[in-house]
């Protein structure tokens, strides 16, 4: 089932009584998206059973005890969280994908789990287009206002990818601002979500290490911020960065992405592999350096130093 037909049919409970079992698929687990989904069903009662959280890895050796039974003939609606780690081999995996108890399950998976005529599989759009986005307002039961609907399409226009948990805490962001800080909310929010063109394709040249069409972005965007601000920008994008390399090189992916926010997309993609934890860490120190020459008042061209350092 493609992710537009999901957003149709959640808010239907006989959709989640028609099977005991539903996959989520995607590449990461969107774990907002997900504490949405979860509340507002729970909101208008559409789940079948009480909707409870379990962890797989409390499970152990036991997961057919926990989910075979009921106690006093009650069941649960089980969302399981991400078990991407559990391949298609592993025994929890073969046990739910031919589920048949008494309670209904949920999970999401990045892995290749296998087929299931007893299971719903739910595809999770890395980007959400802008019809997915109205739809996703009307199973939220979000009414924002024309204004504020009109911020939120400049975003669709201008980023490629807005992912589903971006576009959550976009329209969390939408619902809790007053009308009278609307018009300023595109350039408080871009940084936030990454969905500012010019400094996001700036970070991908940088880790993409591409000088020639680095510096020429550079001369135009440099003086439109403060020093200060590029500062904090590139300690933000390094930072996060470093985090990312480490999660992922431990198959992390639920924290890598939770940090991923605002870096290129090539970058959480692919360009990650290219770097080391210790090489980002140097960049990182030498941009606390740079802080502090700033915040003395002696920081001569110490950001040009710091590119050229990193293009050599």
């Amino acid at each position: 089932m493609n992710f537009e037909d999901f957003l149709k049919r959640a808010i239907d409970r006989t959709f989640w009584e028609s099977k005991k079992v539903f996959c989520f698929r995607g590449r990461f687990c969107e774990l907002l998206f997900f504490h949405f989904l979860w509340n507002k069903l729970v909101e208008i009662d559409a789940l079948p059973f009480p909707k409870k959280s379990i962890n797989a890895d409390t499970l152990k050796n036991n997961f057919e005890q926990t989910l075979g039974q009921s106690v006093l003939g009650m069941s649960n609606f089980y969302w399981m969280g991400d078990l991407s780690d559990q391949g298609k081999k592993d025994k929890l995996i073969g046990y739910i994908l031919k589920y048949s108890g008494p309670h209904h399950l949920a999970f999401f998976t990045s892995s290749e789990v296998g087929k299931s005529d007893l299971v719903e599989f739910i595809d999770i759009n890395q980007s959400i287009s802008a019809r997915e986005f109205d739809l996703l307002l009307q199973f939220l039961g979000s009414r924002l206002t024309s204004k504020k609907l009109s911020v939120a399409r400049q975003f669709f226009d201008q980023q490629k990818e807005l992912g589903p948990d971006v576009v959550c805490m976009l329209i969390n962001y939408l619902e809790l601002v007053s009308a009278n800080m609307v018009d300023d909310l595109p350039d408080y929010l871009a940084p936030i979500i990454g969905a500012q063109p010019a400094l996001n394709q700036l970070s991908n040249y940088f880790f993409n290490k591409q000088p020639k069409p680095f510096f020429a972005l550079w001369s135009e965007l440099e003086s439109t911020y403060p020093e200060m601000f590029w500062v904090s920008f590139w300690a933000d994008q390094v930072w996060r960065a470093f985090h990312v390399v480490g999660y992922m090189k431990n198959r992390d992916f639920i924290k890598a992405k939770q940090l991923s926010y605002g870096l290129p997309y090539a970058f959480i993609n692919k360009q990650w592999s290219s770097f080391s934890p210790a090489y980002l860490h140097s960049l990182y120190q030498d941009l606390y350096k740079i802080d502090y020459a700033v915040k003395m008042g002696s920081s001569f061209h110490s950001l040009d130093l710091f590119y050229l350092g990193h293009f050599k």
